[in-house]
């Protein structure tokens, strides 16, 4: 038996939960830690994925982009929720309504669109800010970040696709 009751008051959904079932259920999940990746880890993978954002933008190819910008907007993403996840529940789409107002309007950047001159200005200020959030976090942590390699593939990825211009 259920023992968990919904219902919808005035156009908003409601648990009603009288036995606690759903506190437990919170109280037993994992919180920040589960997102407390590798660092390093999560920007190699944001650097891999950078050099092929860069080679898929040069060829044109909308659909492969797509693919690499969801990569870098959902490492991104789990790079930010490694310092600001303090919920015990939910996805990274709940989680991240509790990220900085601004870090959400960055994370917005990261949608492709057909016009590859607006993603290459999209993904280089996307690019800066992961860097950025990269080094906050990291320092944060006490952890040395090695933010020459990434000012080495920032400036790899500018070369790259500067022929990507608008037509």
């Amino acid at each position: 038996m259920c023992r968990i009751h919904y219902t919808n008051l005035q156009g908003k959904d409601v648990v009603w939960d009288p036995y606690g079932e759903v506190h437990k259920l919170c109280r037993n999940s994992p919180q920040g830690q589960y997102w407390d990746s590798d660092l390093n880890r999560l920007c190699r993978t944001y650097w891999y994925h950078v050099h092929m954002s860069a080679k898929y933008l040069r060829r044109r190819d909308y659909f492969k982009l797509r693919g690499v910008m969801q990569t870098l907007f959902e490492t991104h993403q789990s790079l930010l929720l490694t310092a600001y996840d303090p919920i015990r529940w939910g996805d990274p789409a709940n989680k991240s309504a509790f990220l900085p107002k601004e870090k959400q309007e960055h994370l917005k950047r990261y949608g492709c669109s057909v016009d590859f001159f607006q993603n290459r200005e999209q993904l280089w200020q996307s690019i800066h800010w992961f860097l950025q959030d990269f080094e906050e976090i990291c320092g944060r942590k006490g952890i040395d970040c090695d933010s020459i390699t990434a000012n080495a593939v920032c400036a790899y990825w500018e070369d790259c696709v500067s022929k990507c211009e608008r037509p």
